[in-house]
């Protein structure tokens, strides 16, 4: 049951088994309405290229810095030369090199890192303090706009982050229908219009975002549903990236203030506020 005295709802873009169980029920505590969970992305595994399988293949240090292209990368054991050293996997997190692990990765010898600060910062500060002959990163189709790898890091692309009008709609819909039905939703029978608006207390005020191209999506989708959000929601985000984009923008963003277990600090900090 959700805390009637909640006062506004909360919008995470993210999937909802990303979230541990207690930080659910306390998500649903602090909202007016059931939290929202949408990411605003499809993730699409692509063919490297012979190109790029070499470039794997020849590879001493492999970065990976996203999940998805990390299951990508450990669902094609084969892009592992046998013949070649065991090269060491830069991952960015200690829960991307659990994933790692578990998936059996560690019994082939190969090496696994993370840097202390879960971000491409501290992933080049890593990279800066090893010695390495060719470095890759195996990463999607759109990445930052100021990117902190080193330029002799060459990039492959396994993955692309998909996104069209179809898309777009789709979450606008899921959003709407969140917002203006379920428990404790108020209509006014004799107004069948107002139906389809959010009473004004279960409106978004209070954003998880996880990226810069996350938010692109989501002011497109605010633009054309603007009944769901409040003026000025207050966007809690993992890194600089995700923050520099929405204070450019004009809006108040909250960094996690930690530099392990982002995602986790992040919606503490959305808890607490």
């Amino acid at each position: 049951m959700h805390d009637s005295s909640a006062s506004g709802s909360i919008l995470l873009t993210i999937e909802q088994r990303r979230v541990d169980r207690e930080q659910q029920r306390r998500l649903a505590a602090a909202s007016a309405a059931a939290p929202v969970y949408c990411p605003l992305k499809e993730l699409r595994a692509v063919d490297p290229g012979d190109a790029g399988l070499r470039a794997i293949r020849d590879a001493d240090v492999i970065v990976i810095t996203s999940g998805f292209a990390l299951s990508t990368y450990l669902a094609h054991p084969e892009w592992l030369d046998a013949v070649l050293r065991s090269p060491t996997l830069l991952l960015l997190s200690a829960r991307m090199a659990a994933v790692a692990q578990s998936a059996g990765t560690a019994t082939t010898k190969v090496t696994i890192l993370t840097p202390p600060e879960e971000n491409q910062r501290g992933v080049a500060a890593l990279l800066a303090g090893m010695r390495y002959r060719h470095a890759v990163h195996l990463c999607g189709s759109l990445s930052v706009a100021h990117s902190a790898l080193p330029d002799d890091v060459e990039r492959v692309q396994i993955y692309e982050n998909y996104w069209d009008d179809e898309c777009e709609s789709r979450a606008c819909e899921a959003i709407d229908t969140a917002l203006t039905h379920g428990p404790n939703r108020t209509e006014d029978a004799d107004d069948p219009g107002n139906a389809r608006q959010p009473d004004h207390n279960r409106r978004i005020n209070r954003i998880l975002v996880t990226s810069p191209s996350a938010y692109r999506r989501l002011r497109s989708i605010m633009q054309r549903i603007p009944q769901c959000f409040t003026v000025n929601p207050v966007y809690y985000t993992l890194g600089p990236s995700t923050t520099a984009a929405i204070e450019a923008d004009g809006g108040l963003a909250v960094s996690p203030g930690s530099r392990d277990n982002v995602l986790q600090t992040a919606i503490e900090r959305l808890l607490v506020d």
